[in-house]
């Protein structure tokens, strides 16, 4: 069900359902640490058009696909200064696709309510 309470009608759950089945496999493979050129390209990737990219975003998971990439490299991110607390936190923000240094903190910051210094304290 939708938040309007819309059921999904057959063609747009096995769309759906294509969707989550290969943003999965994209996600499995860290294919969100990889810089695409557009919208276009990872729906490509994906193999779906860059409208049914947008429609599955919005109206199943209630947030824009560059929201969610972003978490999941944070997310990434995280995980890496977890395992390895000697690594440099530019080091995880670039293995994680966020090349630039001010960027990936303030991105980190964002996501993760806090600084990378204070999350390695938290998860040591």
């Amino acid at each position: 069900m939708f938040r309007t309470g819309r059921r999904l009608s057959k063609e747009e759950a096995a769309i759906s359902e294509k969707i989550l089945d290969a943003l999965y496999r994209w996600t499995a493979g860290r294919k969100y640490c990889l810089d695409y050129p557009s919208y276009d390209s990872i729906a490509q990737e994906l193999g779906i058009t860059r409208e049914q990219l947008v429609w599955f975003c919005a109206e199943i998971l209630h947030v824009r696909f560059l929201t969610m990439r972003k978490r999941q490299r944070v997310a990434y991110a995280a995980s890496l200064l977890r395992m390895d607390p000697t690594m440099p936190a530019t080091a995880a923000g670039q293995k994680a696709g966020i090349a630039d240094k001010s960027r990936f903190m303030r991105q980190f910051i964002e996501v993760m309510g806090m600084t990378t210094e204070r999350w390695r304290a938290l998860s040591g």
